[in-house]
């Protein structure tokens, strides 16, 4: 769509747009949403964090809103949130790729300080 094309376009403006065959996606899931899996991965040589979208179906709508959330992941700098290392996208497949967080999520964190 050209809704799409626009956050791609966005991305690769940004230096944000990375290549497929340098990604490995591993099999361990370490989150989920209504509308992606994160999983553990390789970008290059740096572990990271794999986030994949699996929309029932993408509508503009849906691309919208994934625009306005990864413009934001990508503005945002702060030590205590994940850095976007970009986006890839081969489609029908699209990932964003963030640093990964080896302490676990903040939902586990969360659950073991009130132990």
């Amino acid at each position: 769509s050209a809704k799409l094309q626009e956050v791609i376009e966005a991305a690769d403006r940004d230096r944000r747009m990375l290549e497929f065959e340098h990604l490995t996606i591993e099999s361990r899931v370490v989150g989920k949403g209504t509308t992606a899996f994160v999983y553990e991965g390789k970008y290059r040589d740096d572990r990271v964090a794999v986030k994949v979208f699996n929309p029932a179906e993408i509508t503009e709508d849906y691309v919208v809103h994934l625009g306005r959330e990864l413009h934001l992941m990508a503005c945002l700098r702060h030590r205590n949130v994940l850095d976007l290392v970009g986006l890839c996208v081969r489609p029908p497949q699209l990932c964003a790729v963030f640093e990964l967080c080896d302490v676990g999520s903040l939902a586990s964190a969360i659950k073991d300080a009130q132990k």
